[in-house]
């Protein structure tokens, strides 16, 4: 990060962060704040892991059948995690996805929570968290429930592990830009789901890429943004 913005301004990266996913908080977000970069979170349900349907037997398939968080005894010992978070929502008045949401948006101002939904009653049991407020000692009590490390399982199989950049040096990607700042005019727009910058990006204007995924890019062809597999 510190040598991507000596070549480029970054305003945003886009990484996994949630009450189960903390790893963030060890080297990258001191880093993100030490150089005023923003923070857009994904994952912060932990792919449905933290919901009321995954404590009542909601099927889990798609990419979670193949995740180790969501198998045997991992999923088990997680779901006792999520059990443990519902009986402080319960007490606050909410549901645990509210819940998780509300922690995630509540560590600080530079980080936004990305929630997807698939229906409009998803999208406003959402919303709702926006307006929770969590208490010092209801903090304390949810990182008792989940404490760092207590999740059981790795975020992806172990060869996808090896592809992220939070998980290993970011060598290629930042070796790339550092080399060869000239060739990649202005702005950069990286989804989620890509591992190497789009060959299929536009050769004018900001660079972003064509696919399914989430994307950011400046108007005004001003803003590096990127994510933890680029």
């Amino acid at each position: 990060l510190r040598r991507a913005a000596v070549v480029h301004a970054i305003r945003d990266l886009q990484i996994e962060y949630s009450i189960m996913t903390r790893s963030v908080e060890d080297k990258i977000l001191p880093v993100l704040r030490e150089l005023g970069i923003g923070m857009t979170a994904y994952g912060v349900l932990s792919r449905g892991l933290i919901s009321e349907g995954a404590l009542g037997g909601q099927s889990m398939g798609g990419f979670r059948s193949h995740s180790p968080r969501f198998q045997g005894d991992n999923l088990s010992q997680n779901l006792t995690l999520v059990q443990a978070l519902k009986a402080i929502a319960d007490e606050k008045g909410c549901t645990v996805a509210q819940l998780a949401i509300a922690w995630v948006a509540q560590r600080g101002d530079d980080i936004v929570p990305l929630v997807g939904a698939r229906r409009r009653e998803r999208l406003a049991e959402a919303l709702v968290a926006l307006d929770i407020t969590l208490s010092p000692q209801e903090l304390g009590r949810i990182d008792g429930a989940v404490p760092v490390g207590a999740v059981a399982g790795m975020r992806y199989a172990p060869e996808q592990m090896a592809m992220l950049d939070s998980e290993r040096a970011m060598t290629t990607f930042l070796n790339m830009i550092a080399s060869e700042p000239d060739a990649h005019p202005t702005a950069w727009a990286v989804p989620e789901t890509c591992a190497t910058p789009c060959s299929r990006a536009s050769t004018s204007g900001p660079r972003t890429k064509r696919c399914a995924s989430k994307t950011r890019a400046s108007a005004s062809g001003s803003l590096m943004s990127t994510n933890e597999k680029s």
